[in-house]
């Protein structure tokens, strides 16, 4: 009786893609996000001045509003506020930032980009939150 042993094939070998990982993540949000503050820059001082005002406003009001609070709710408002400023900001900024992105032509030249697609939205995102 003869045993025949099963030939042994090779095993590719599976490469990880140059454009996959945290590193190529990474790489690709620093460059978007330069991208991103040499386009806005010239817009940067006038949104960071808006959101500045929109959350002192808002924890000036609520002091003036609710008097004497207890520090745990005083904290609560003040980490509150940011987010009302972000939501804010998020709703009425972000969107004519896209659209003038679009008119311009630079919408659909920054979706072409060989960088994965969440990298081309978070600098924006960044850059129009405090």
């Amino acid at each position: 009786m003869t045993s025949t042993t099963p030939a042994r094939t090779a095993v590719p070998t599976v490469r990880a893609s140059p454009l996959a990982g945290l590193g190529h993540w990474l790489r690709s949000f620093g460059l978007m996000m330069s991208y991103e503050f040499r386009r806005t820059r010239v817009f940067l001082p006038l949104a960071l001045a808006v959101q500045v005002l929109i959350g002192s406003g808002l924890v000036i009001g609520f002091g003036l509003l609710l008097g004497e609070i207890p520090p745990t709710a005083a904290l609560y408002l003040s980490t509150g506020v940011t987010v009302i400023s972000m939501i804010t900001i998020g709703f009425v900024l972000a969107p004519q930032l896209i659209a003038q992105q679009k008119i311009a032509g630079t919408y659909e030249y920054l979706w072409s980009l060989p960088v994965p697609r969440t990298t081309s939205r978070w600098p924006l995102v960044s850059l129009s939150t405090p």
